[in-house]
């Protein structure tokens, strides 16, 4: 997982300055072996989040990108504009579970792109929603701490951070990321839940007529 060329981005889509108000989302999806249960719901609630949110009015007012991650972190869909982001179109569980590293280098490409959009006096709302059924394989101190400081930096920008647990305790994963707790939920295992709380996340993003996408407060409602 690279560094995007985040003046290259603003290169090909100069309307996107033109709005003085835009929203950067990123979507973060486990792809590890215990993710095999679910089999291909998690490219399909994808999917769903990202078509539904094309059907906005405003569409053209967000940017944003998809990373899946094991022991490696792929960009499925690079940062680009929403209104022509393509669907994901594989997915393949297997692995350990790289978290830690992962969600730091989406935080920092988040900051890197709001940095080059501010500088060019436009407004930047950020969102992070992050998606696992277990705990980081690695736990390396030195990322750790790097990512509890990069996650205070995000929320001081005010970014809004969510985790979500697959069958799998999110409160405390959240605190060891930096991420705020009251915004991490546990949800049940299953198919079914997933779709149930992607469809949360999705009514929950609301893309204005300046491109602001302001998630409501209220966290998916938890099956336990």
């Amino acid at each position: 997982m690279e560094r995007t060329d985040a003046e290259a981005i603003l290169r090909a889509h100069p309307e996107m300055l033109a709005r003085g108000e835009i929203t950067i989302f990123g979507l973060l999806m486990d792809r590890s072996g215990s993710m095999q249960r679910y089999g291909d719901t998690p490219r399909a609630v994808i999917n769903g989040h990202i078509g539904k949110l094309q059907l906005d009015a405003n569409a053209d007012g967000a940017l944003g990108f998809v990373v899946t991650f094991a022991d490696d972190s792929r960009w499925d869909i690079p940062p680009q504009p929403l209104a022509a982001m393509p669907l994901m179109s594989s997915y393949q569980a297997e692995g350990n579970t790289k978290l830690y590293e992962t969600v730091l280098k989406a935080l920092r490409e988040l900051m890197a792109l709001k940095g080059k959009f501010l500088a060019q006096g436009v407004k930047v709302n950020l969102i992070l929603t992050v998606f696992t059924d277990g705990e980081d394989s690695y736990n390396i101190r030195s990322i750790i701490d790097e990512l509890v400081q990069t996650s205070g930096l995000a929320l001081e920008a005010q970014a809004k951070l969510e985790l979500i647990g697959i069958g799998h305790p999110a409160k405390a994963i959240a605190r060891a990321m930096g991420f705020p707790p009251q915004d991490a939920v546990q949800i049940e295992g299953s198919e079914e839940a997933m779709h149930r709380t992607m469809a949360g996340v999705t009514q929950r993003t609301h893309i204005t007529m300046m491109g602001c996408s302001v998630p409501s407060t209220p966290a998916p409602p938890s099956s336990h």
